[in-house]
């Protein structure tokens, strides 16, 4: 069999669709084709990626005649068959043995006292939505899981059948709910459609206690992405910051799909300054607004200006409709109403009746109005 050949019956095997395991692998539908027609070959990163998802060696993808049963060694761990690259290790959190092809560390945020601090977590598998994980065992300090990782790392290397844990600590069963909770990186599937999503990292330059950068699921520093961001700059699917991007977004300065922040703007923005699809804020801005001071097709609040402007005290635009009503085409007012632009006199009998109408709280929107009269 080619590669070509191999790498199809492999794919059709897992069940994979070309475009998902072209997805799994970061490369386009098209350069998987080329590989099963022999057309082209996958890098030697690409093919490493390859024998991790399916579990077989570069020797079985490489070579035209396929690897003998030498290639692989067979244990007595329950009848299995297990690959040099792999080592069966047994969780005592699961109570189950766990075919490890890498191992990695997970910090637990804010443990309380008394509590571990790391979790170490074993890639079993590899699914269309990533790694599979499971935990393994809690560590009490970053130096102690660091050598479990070390060993560990080393006894795939040598092509061990199996490891025991030896730093791991004893978890009381009826808080381990809670601290599961903390974990950066639960014992599941990962939630990113295709991938790992990005990888655990942050510098060890702080700022303030925090990390100058982190990237992670849950990240949290000075500048931070992730699934949930938190940091002075923070970009993630929910982002919270002084300065935040993400599709929900809090911040003093926030973007978003839907964006609540000083400064916010987004397809729906809530804020003291608003600008979006649908807003909400002191001074609000969009195609649907609302507020003490608003603009948009439709704008409705205090002192309202748009196509169709609703106004408590005040309102401008082609369909105008308040106390002081001044419109393009149609004007509707309980105190003042104009159809067309205002005269001299009209805009001094506006002024008065803002002066008479409007509360003292709402002066400084007055003053604001009153400026463009």
């Amino acid at each position: 069999m080619t590669l070509g050949d191999k790498l199809s019956k492999l794919r059709k095997e897992a069940n994979y669709t070309q475009e998902q395991f072209a997805e799994l692998l970061g490369v386009s539908r098209q350069s998987v084709s080329k590989w099963e027609s022999d057309v082209t070959y996958p890098e030697t990163e690409k093919l490493i990626r390859i024998g991790e998802l399916f579990d077989c060696s570069l020797d079985y993808l490489l070579l035209e005649k396929e690897a003998s049963v030498t290639d692989e060694r067979q244990n007595d761990f329950g009848g299995y068959t297990l690959s040099g690259d792999r080592v069966f290790i047994e969780s005592p959190l699961t109570n189950n043995l766990v075919s490890c092809f890498k191992v990695t560390a997970s910090p637990v945020m804010a443990p309380a006292k008394k509590q571990p601090k790391y979790l170490l977590l074993g890639a079993d598998r590899v699914t269309v939505f990533g790694e599979h994980t499971t935990p393994l065992g809690w560590y009490e300090t970053e130096e102690e899981i660091q050598k479990e990782i070390s060993e560990i790392t080393s006894a795939i290397r040598k092509g061990e059948n199996c490891y025991t844990l030896k730093y791991a600590v004893e978890m009381d069963t009826n808080s381990l709910g809670a601290v599961m909770e903390k974990t950066k990186v639960q014992a599941q599937d990962t939630p990113y459609p295709f991938g790992k999503g990005p990888r655990e990292r942050k510098s060890k330059k702080t700022i303030w206690g925090m990390p100058l950068w982190h990237v992670g699921r849950n990240a949290r520093g000075f500048v931070a992405v992730g699934l949930n961001a938190r940091g002075v700059i923070a970009v993630g699917l929910k982002a919270r910051g002084v300065v935040s991007f993400g599709l929900l977004s809090i911040g003093v300065l926030s973007y978003g799909l839907l964006s609540l922040g000083l400064l916010s703007i987004g397809t729906v923005a809530l804020g003291l300054l608003a600008a979006g699809s649908i807003s909400a804020g002191v001074f609000s801005a969009g195609a649907v607004s609302f507020g003490i001071i608003s603009l948009g097709a439709v704008a409705i609040g205090d002192f309202s200006v748009g196509a169709l402007a609703v106004g408590n005290y005040f309102a401008l635009g082609d369909n105008a409709r308040a106390m002081i009503a001044i419109g393009d085409t149609e004007a509707v007012g309980s105190a003042f109403q104009r159809i067309g632009e205002l005269t001299t006199a009209d805009a001094g009998r506006v002024k008065e009746l803002l002066d008479t109408i409007v509360p003292g709280y709402l002066s400084w929107a007055k003053e604001f109005i009153k400026l463009f009269l």
